[in-house]
């Protein structure tokens, strides 16, 4: 999974409505150009965060930057609405990554033969997420070993 494919994901968890990705940075339409005026404004961005249907005064958007992180676009009147709905971004943006990597590793460990199915636990700690596997079948003899010692 990408980042812009993340950032994506996430935005729309966040509640935002046609989120696009384009390879090459497509312009943003201003304040201005939206209300059939001359654009005032020339931005550029690869993900693209339309006004129409998601209550915003012009298009707003995320560029990527020479870091490869992606900075939010917008005008200073969106800017103000935007921070605060993406509080909570890099949060949102951190769980579907601990997702995908869950996924991932479910899939990767499919193939021991004999453990059963893949068990995948979230520990979070501060900031950071630990991810503790373990397989079905361990687990169940587990539990046997217990039942079988308390008795």
């Amino acid at each position: 999974m990408f980042a812009e494919d993340v950032l994506v994901e996430a935005l729309r968890r966040l509640g935002f409505v046609d989120c696009v990705y384009h390879e090459v940075p497509v312009d943003l339409r201003d304040y201005y150009q939206v209300r059939g005026g001359r654009a005032r404004t020339f931005q550029k961005a690869e993900i693209l965060i339309p006004y129409e249907r998601n209550r915003l005064a012009s298009d707003a958007g995320f560029k990527q930057m020479e870091t490869g992180e992606f900075g939010l676009v917008a005008d200073s009147y969106d800017r103000l609405k935007l921070n605060k709905k993406l509080e909570t971004l890099p949060q949102v943006y951190s769980e579907i990554l601990v997702e995908h990597q869950i996924a991932t590793i479910k899939e990767q460990v499919k193939h021991i033969k004999g453990r059963g199915e893949a068990i995948v636990s979230q520990i979070k700690e501060g900031t950071n997420t630990k991810l503790v596997i373990s397989f079905s079948k361990d687990v169940q003899n587990s539990r046997k070993n217990v039942a079988q010692a308390r008795y």
